[in-house]
């Protein structure tokens, strides 16, 4: 799963056990896995076909999600991934994530940027509640979309359990596997556009040659249409010997480890709802350098540096910062994890039923 997917497995795998005295019906456009039936309480319904283009996205909900919430006699709708009904027949609450499709409409083909920020606007003005994951994202939404203060609730996302430091020999352990020994910067996540990794090559080179050190950088994640650039910069680079791209890392403890074995997270991406990956690394120990825009100032607080991420020579300064100033990489660490505390998902949890609670009995 990427981050929509755990985002919804971590706040209804809690709120349902937490509450047994109600039902909850979930809807899956495939056959789901056994595991994400948390309890007796769960009842799964499948509803064909896979919604994986914008007209069958909107067939999904229109016709098969619309047609079986008034089947069950659904109270409440809870769409964790920004769309929902059109028209609703019950209480809805929507969560957005963020607006990238207006505040960053290069990332998005034509066709689905115009779907997302007609369907949005839909959305946001028939939902009960709107979710967002970052007071950042609550201002864009309010920016760019009619909608008052108090409907939009600011619900942050935490980290999924089992990123946490590791000891010497395990991290030595990763390092001979992926960088023959040496230390890292690291990246992982999807290979998107405005993940910003372009920059963070070019970065990487000047950092090189400003330093003569032996670090590398790895890039973990699933390569996509739209990353062929991107690796063919990274292929063509001057230290490309020193440039690990891991592709998709199948196993999750594989990654939590690669995570926790770096020396620094480069996160320089040009925009984030909230930006997960800054508080999987808080938690595994490890200091951040990330962009200065969009939601990673909230979410870092002190516990990052920043550069702007378009400045190719200020990305290359924190990384020259971060590996000649030990001081500083220990004052990092500390504040992160005080940092990391304010991000729990059974607060968020606590949160989420609440907005539906007040939903429910609202008239």
């Amino acid at each position: 799963m990427e981050g929509i997917g755990w985002y919804t497995h971590e706040l209804m795998s809690r709120i349902v056990r937490n509450h047994p005295e109600h039902d909850f019906y979930f809807f899956f456009d495939r056959p789901f896995h056994k595991d994400f039936i948390y309890a007796d309480n769960v009842h799964p319904i499948v509803l064909s076909p896979p919604a994986r283009h914008v007209f069958l996205i909107q067939y999904w909900f229109d016709v098969k999600v619309k047609r079986t919430l008034k089947k069950i006699g659904a109270d409440l709708f809870f769409s964790p991934d920004s769309i929902n009904v059109l028209h609703p027949i019950c209480k809805t609450i929507t969560s957005i994530h963020d607006v990238n499709f207006i505040s960053n409409p290069g990332n998005f083909g034509y066709l689905l940027r115009r779907f997302y920020s007609n369907r949005t606007s839909i959305t946001i003005t028939t939902s009960d509640k709107i979710i967002t994951v970052s007071d950042f994202s609550k201002k864009e939404m309010l920016k760019y979309f009619d909608v008052s203060s108090e409907k939009v609730v600011v619900i942050h996302n935490a980290c999924r359990p089992g990123f946490k430091p590791l000891s010497e020999a395990e991290k030595s352990e990763i390092k001979l596997k992926y960088t023959d020994g040496k230390e890292y910067f690291v990246f992982i996540g999807g290979l998107y556009k405005r993940k910003n990794l372009e920059n963070l090559v070019r970065a990487f080179e000047i950092f090189k040659r400003k330093s003569n050190s032996e670090m590398k950088l790895l890039i973990a994640g699933r390569p996509l249409k739209e990353s062929a650039s991107f690796i063919e910069l990274a292929q063509k680079s001057p230290v490309k010997s020193d440039i690990i791209l891991t592709g998709r890392i199948e196993s999750d403890e594989e990654v939590k480890k690669i995570l926790a074995s770096a020396f620094s997270l480069t996160y320089i991406s040009v925009l984030e709802g909230f930006g997960m990956p800054m508080v999987e690394a808080m938690n595994s120990g490890i200091p951040i350098i990330a962009s200065n825009s969009s939601s990673m100032p909230e979410i870092g607080g002190e516990s990052a540096i920043y550069a702007d991420p378009s400045n190719i020579e200020e990305i290359a300064e924190r990384m020259f910062e971060m590996t000649v100033n030990p001081e500083l990489r220990n004052k990092l660490l500390s504040l992160a994890l005080e940092q990391s505390k304010k991000f729990d998902w059974d607060k968020s949890a606590s949160e989420l039923w609440k907005v539906m609670s007040d939903v429910l009995t609202s008239k």
